[in-house]
């Protein structure tokens, strides 16, 4: 019987990201192309605000500049909490990072406009191994 028994030891957990719920302002994102980013009242997933992503014309829908705060030779876990509106139709969604030299990204979730849920929230992650750069972006792409 002791065999079915485990211990889960949980993941130390840092958030590295500057009012990463949007809460004062949208302070460090930046939107691409004519797409348009803002604070949202209207749909949050914890807290009264979201960021609004509008998308335009670029695939690129909103960037995350890193320029401190990560070390080198370090794997992080990226994730971002993202509601999918009912009438979307602009591809699949997902995280990347751009500008960090030699480093890694593995897509860990990413939503597939094939077979993904709309007018509800999802998760997105990746995880960026750091090498020699610590510094570079992190972008909300469409595919």
């Amino acid at each position: 019987m002791g065999q079915n028994w485990s211990i889960i030891v949980p993941e130390q957990t840092e958030n590295l990201v500057t009012n990463p719920s949007f809460e004062t302002n949208t302070t460090g994102w930046s939107a691409s192309g004519s797409n348009t980013i803002g604070r949202d009242s209207n749909q949050q997933y914890s807290g009264v605000y979201s960021l609004l992503c509008t998308y335009a014309n670029n695939t690129t829908l909103a960037t995350l500049t890193i320029s401190s705060g990560l070390s080198a030779g370090t794997t992080y876990t990226i994730t971002a909490r993202l509601r999918v509106p009912a009438n979307w139709n602009g591809g699949g969604i997902l995280l990347n990072a751009s500008g960090f030299s030699s480093a890694t990204i593995t897509q860990v979730r990413e939503w597939d406009s094939a077979t993904g849920e709309t007018d509800k929230w999802v998760e997105l992650e990746i995880r960026l191994a750091t090498s020699a750069d610590a510094t570079g972006t992190i972008l909300l792409q469409t595919t």
